[in-house]
Formats: C-alpha cells, sequence, structure tokens
C-alpha cells in the first residue's frame, strides 16, 4: 500500500469512516474500538522529530488508522508527542501520547473525550516487546479484580514515517482509555492537586489497591504525589472518599522489565521481591481483601495462562508468579507482616 503525505491524509481523515455505520452516539473514541482481540493501528508522522529526544518533545502532527475490524476503521487526524518520565529518556521508542480534536470527533458522533496514552514496545528487541505485553497484563488482571481500573486496548502498531526517511516499525503497544473518560464512567472526577494520604480514601478500595501492588510486586507508586495512581472522587454527595486506580507497571516484579530496580530506600534489592507498601492503619483487617482475591485466583490465572501472544516461558513464568503470591496467602501474616 502506498502512503500519500500527511496533509493529504489529514484533509481526508474525518471524511472515512466503515460504511457499516457511524457509533452511536454515547461512544466514545475508546469504546468504538475496544475489543477483546488486538486491533490494527497506523500512526503516520514525522518520525525522525517524534524520536528526536532533543527535539522532538512536542505536539506534532499525526494521522491515526484504528481498525477493529475489517468493517469498522477509523480515521483521525490529531497530535502526538512523547510521554512519561523514566521511558521517554531512556527508551529509543518512547511512549505517546495521541490528542484529536473534540469537533472532529463530534462530526463522527463521537463522545469528547479526545486523548489517550500509547504504551510502546521502549527498544527493537523481543525482549522488550514481551515486557509491553506482560504490562498489559497486568492493567487486564486488575480488571478482573475490579471495575474501578483502566481499561486498555492491545493493537498491533505500524509507524509510517511522513517524512519518508525512516523505515515502517511495526510492534504491539497499547492504548489507555482517557482520565476524565475513567472518572465518569465510574461516577466522579480527578483529583488532581490534593493530596491523597491513605486515612483519607475509600478503605476497602484502598486495601484491593495495595494489596494487587503486593501480588504483583509493585512499589513504584506513591498516593501523596499521584505517583502511578490516579485519586477519583465520587460526584455522590453520599460517597465522600476519593479511591486510587493505579497504571503504569512496568516496574513491578510480574514484569520484570530489563531496566527495573526498586527505590533505594526499600529493604529489597530486586523488583521480584515483594514489600507490602501498606500506609494506613497497622491492625487493619484484610479479611475480605484475602477473600476477594482467594475469590478471583482461577480467573487470574486463566487470564495469564490463556494470553498466547506472549512466550509460552514468559506465561509460565508469570503463572508461578502469581501462584507464589497465593502460597503466601495461606499464611496472611506473612503479607501483612512485611
Amino acid at each position: 500500500m502506498k502512503y500519500l503525505y500527511l496533509p493529504i491524509l489529514t484533509c481526508l481523515a474525518t471524511l472515512t469512516l466503515c460504511q457499516c455505520g457511524q457509533p452511536a452516539g454515547d461512544q466514545s473514541l475508546f469504546d468504538s474500538v475496544y475489543a477483546e482481540k488486538p486491533i490494527q493501528l497506523v500512526i503516520e508522522t514525522d518520525l525522525s522529530i517524534l524520536l528526536d529526544k532533543q527535539h522532538g518533545q512536542d505536539w506534532q502532527p499525526t494521522s491515526v488508522n484504528f481498525e477493529k475490524t475489517a468493517c469498522k476503521t477509523l480515521h483521525l487526524p490529531g497530535k502526538v508527542k512523547p510521554r512519561g518520565v523514566f521511558r521517554k529518556e531512556n527508551c529509543d521508542f518512547p511512549p505517546l501520547k495521541l490528542k484529536f480534536e473534540p469537533e472532529e470527533l463530534a462530526k463522527l458522533g463521537l463522545k469528547e473525550y479526545n486523548s489517550l496514552k500509547l504504551v510502546t514496545h521502549c527498544r527493537e528487541d523481543f525482549d522488550y516487546e514481551q515486557v509491553i505485553l506482560k504490562e498489559y497484563l497486568a492493567f487486564r488482571c486488575y480488571n478482573v479484580l475490579t471495575d474501578r481500573s483502566f481499561r486498555v486496548q492491545l493493537a498491533n502498531i505500524r509507524y509510517v514515517d511522513s517524512g519518508k526517511k525512516l523505515p515502517d516499525i511495526e510492534r504491539y503497544g497499547f492504548l489507555i482509555e482517557d482520565d476524565d473518560e475513567l472518572a465518569d464512567r465510574l461516577g466522579g472526577h480527578v483529583l488532581e492537586d490534593e493530596t491523597g494520604a491513605p486515612t483519607t480514601v475509600d478503605m476497602p478500595q484502598y486495601k484491593l489497591f495495595v494489596l494487587y501492588q503486593f501480588l504483583i510486586g509493585n512499589t513504584d507508586w506513591s498516593l501523596s504525589n499521584r505517583h502511578n495512581a490516579k485519586l477519583i472522587q465520587p460526584n455522590d454527595l453520599g460517597v465522600p472518599m476519593p479511591f486510587p486506580v493505579p497504571y503504569d507497571f512496568d516496574f513491578c516484579g510480574m514484569v520484570d522489565a530489563p531496566y527495573a530496580v526498586p527505590a533505594q530506600h526499600l529493604p529489597i534489592k530486586d523488583v521480584k521481591e515483594r514489600f507490602f507498601l501498606w500506609k494506613g492503619q497497622q491492625q487493619e483487617d484484610f479479611t475480605e481483601t484475602f477473600a476477594l482475591f482467594q475469590s478471583k485466583k482461577q480467573a487470574l490465572l486463566e487470564t495469564c495462562r490463556s494470553f498466547d501472544l506472549l512466550s509460552e516461558e514468559n506465561r509460565q513464568e508469570v503463572v508461578d508468579y502469581l501462584e507464589s503470591f497465593y502460597e503466601l496467602l495461606k499464611s496472611p501474616e506473612q503479607i501483612v507482616g512485611r
């Protein structure tokens, strides 16, 4: 297929929606591409600028083709830029943020949520693509435990250089639901600046959040400064406490990225070592939370076993890592006492 220059694509993009029908007016862009299986995604932009760590930090034009099925393809002009902190500086191919004009979405009958985070492959070799697939799986496992979680959509992505200088790049990656869409779906809004000490959050959800981080071996988070967690404040005045929603799992033991190391202040030397990062009352009762995790054990393990885009070796490593948590759960004092 011969690709047209980006300005031409931009002019045509808003006219091209699969002839099988317009999306329902109550759908967002994310809703319209959300599927159990990976979608096909084509992102055309100037890759030379995007991948330049010195100059590629600003928004630049892009054209994005979302293909959910042969009869559901959506083309949108938009903007793209690198995002993140560690991965933006340390990856050859950084994570991205996509932004679209609300007016363009409205023309297609889509809601106003106009930005998506894209987690990319970081580096070219096979191991790094497997890392991204394991991180996607970490999001999916949290979905199994609670609806109060970010939805993610796996995609086989082709990156096309509109400048015609670099060859196409094709790798897996995944889209993350827009923050505001997450909050609206859960009947609340994102707290941006307020502090979030554990005494001021929804305690059952906080316990679930903390125990999940322990399950996957993740200590790379903080509620007080919103590091890798969003706090959602319910709009219902009868539910006064906000609740946390985690994201960014590449530093967890389940994912075990080659670059991942624990924070120096923690008493662990490897990310695969679990540490119970709890900052609430020391005598807090976790009985109901433990019971929830026990009830979801088979669903979690099956989610991992059936994810055949991971190599057999990596799937088994993930399953074994989760199984080791359930061994600890047989004697809960091994968890809360760590």
